[in-house]
């Protein structure tokens, strides 16, 4: 019994309630990951008080970009100010990302994302079952190694400009079903619609409805803007969807229609978050009732936890 006690002592000390570091704005940070420090830019929204948890993106930049560029690009830091959320944009080491086919081995970007959450969680009101993953092209490769491998810490996610990148795809075994929209380039010259060194548009949707236990017929949302349209399937297990955009870019060299965000049709961060926005991970199963005396000790712990924190 006093070991006992002793080690729920030692938990509690360990994990104090979150530091609230951040506040609205801009900020830049870092973290050690093993023996390697990872940095990271941080927005806040103006609305944010810390009163309140708010959902978080995780936004990845590609291959030679940087966090900086992401942000000035993607719309999600913009957005975030009108929707609430609190959006991070990671820097990959060598400037790029362990993606799974693509485009660095150097580095386990699963781990360095696990440690980047856990401290948000420590500095900020982070909803924990409304965390979102995105990115564009090596940081479309991520987002998607990320809801093969990490769907019990992301509650949907938006790769944009690469298809499914675990090879084989058969390697890809989430924890659970997660809703995925991918966001693939109809005129992309760098990463073809219709595949090549890359899996296709049309093979990546297949295997997250596959994966996802989705219906064999034809989707059942069809949305044309333009030169650019989307698919979702609504018929998924466990209430979860499935999409494709496929968009019209009309970015030129050095990466003619690939930087899909310049399009003239849609505002991929708003689709984005829209789509991302709809899912939670599920609740935590219910913590079972503690029998007789414990009630009292833990209560006991943790005053004398608070009081050795105080002092």
């Amino acid at each position: 019994m006093k070991t006992l006690v002793v080690a729920v002592l030692a938990l509690l000390l360990a994990n104090p309630a979150a530091a609230q570091v951040l506040g609205p704005g801009d900020s830049s940070r870092s973290i050690a990951v093993g023996a390697t420090t990872r940095t990271y830019l941080v927005h806040v929204p103006p609305s944010y008080t810390g009163a309140t948890p708010v959902p978080l993106v995780i936004d990845y930049h590609g291959l030679s970009s940087t966090a900086a560029q992401q942000a000035s690009i993607s719309g999600f830091k913009v957005l975030s100010d009108t929707a609430g959320f609190i959006v991070v944009h990671p820097q990959g080491l060598g400037n790029a990302w362990n993606g799974g086919i693509c485009c660095s081995t150097a580095n386990d970007d699963v781990a360095f994302t696990r440690a980047l959450v856990a401290t948000m969680h420590e500095e900020a009101a982070i909803d924990a079952r409304r965390v979102y993953a995105t990115g564009l092209s090596n940081g479309g490769a991520m987002t998607h190694r990320l809801a093969c491998e990490a769907a019990d810490l992301f509650a949907a996610a938006a790769p944009m400009a690469f298809p499914i990148s675990i090879s084989p795809t058969s390697a890809c075994v989430p924890s659970r079903p997660i809703p995925v929209l991918t966001f693939m380039g109809l005129t992309d010259q760098i990463v073809p619609y219709n595949g090549g060194t890359f899996p296709s548009a049309a093979t990546t949707f297949t295997h997250w409805r596959d994966t996802n236990q989705c219906g064999a017929g034809a989707p059942e949302v069809h949305a044309v803007t333009g030169a650019s349209y989307c698919d979702i399937d609504l018929s998924c297990t466990a209430g979860v969807q499935v999409g494709l955009c496929s968009i019209t870019s009309t970015f030129g060299s050095p990466y003619p229609g690939h930087v899909l965000y310049v399009n003239a049709d849609l505002n991929l961060s708003v689709i984005a978050w829209d789509f991302l926005s709809q899912f939670s991970l599920p609740p935590a199963p219910p913590v079972p009732a503690l029998p007789g005396e414990w009630p009292m000790v833990l209560g006991g712990l943790l005053l004398a936890a608070g009081a050795i924190r105080r002092g």
